[in-house]
């Protein structure tokens, strides 16, 4: 049995069924217009979109410009320095006396970080703070010789090395703590700048510090004014 829209002409068809198939019609037609409409407005905002100029990065906040002055430090930092410093020292013998590798390996480790600890405070003699610096190189270097001599059952590299950085360490660390209020130098000492290992005369100090090849090694004397 064939449909009824295959075998009945327009005009035989009962006028309800002919509003209900124009208006179906027409709300599909509506829906087809509506479907076209979003569309065309979606390729409308793209094409829009892809034709605008990218917009400019948005600037981005003003960084502070890097001083090209090191901080400077203060007095409590170079006594908060010594301070580490000195106690460092006191446990080296305990560090010595235990002799086990795992305690003589920290105790290397916590002096070396405290050399470069030192360096914040300059690594020169002309900087006002610079024998916090050598004192950091004298406290490593005594730990570095009285391990050789302990390795050596008490014998140093170099007879009385250990007494002389001893000394060394000494007069840097008592420079250190005076540096913010001595200035640059002691009224009855003088700077000598020497690379030599042989002091200019008698009753010279040697000052250790970075030389112009990157090596430390002394770059100065600390004499008695003539």
């Amino acid at each position: 049995m064939k449909k009824w829209w295959q075998t009945m002409p327009w005009s035989e068809r009962p006028r309800g069924q002919k509003i209900g198939i124009i208006a179906g019609w027409c709300f599909l037609a509506l829906v087809l217009a509506s479907a076209l409409l979003d569309s065309n407005e979606e390729q409308q905002v793209a094409t829009s979109q892809a034709d605008m100029p990218a917009n400019p990065a948005s600037p981005s906040p003003p960084q502070k410009q890097a001083s090209a002055a090191h901080n400077q430090p203060t007095s409590k930092d170079a006594a908060a320095f010594i301070a580490e410093l000195d106690s460092a020292i006191e446990a080296s013998e305990a560090a010595l006396r235990r002799g086990d590798l795992k305690s003589l390996h920290e105790h290397s480790k916590r002096m070396n970080q405290l050399k470069s600890d030192g360096e914040r405070f300059g690594q020169s003699i002309y900087d006002p703070f610079g024998r916090c610096f050598g004192a950091g190189l004298n406290a490593q270097s005594w730990w570095s010789e009285q391990l050789s001599a302990a390795q050596r059952g008490g014998k140093e590299s170099l007879p009385g090395e250990i007494a002389t950085t001893w000394k060394e360490y000494q007069e840097n660390r008592s420079e250190c703590l005076k540096a913010p209020l001595a200035g640059s130098e002691s009224a009855n000492t003088e700077q000598i700048v020497s690379a030599s290992e042989t002091p200019p005369r008698k009753g010279c100090l040697k000052v250790l510090g970075v030389r112009p090849d990157g090596q430390v090694g002394t770059v100065a004397y600390t004499c008695p004014k003539t």
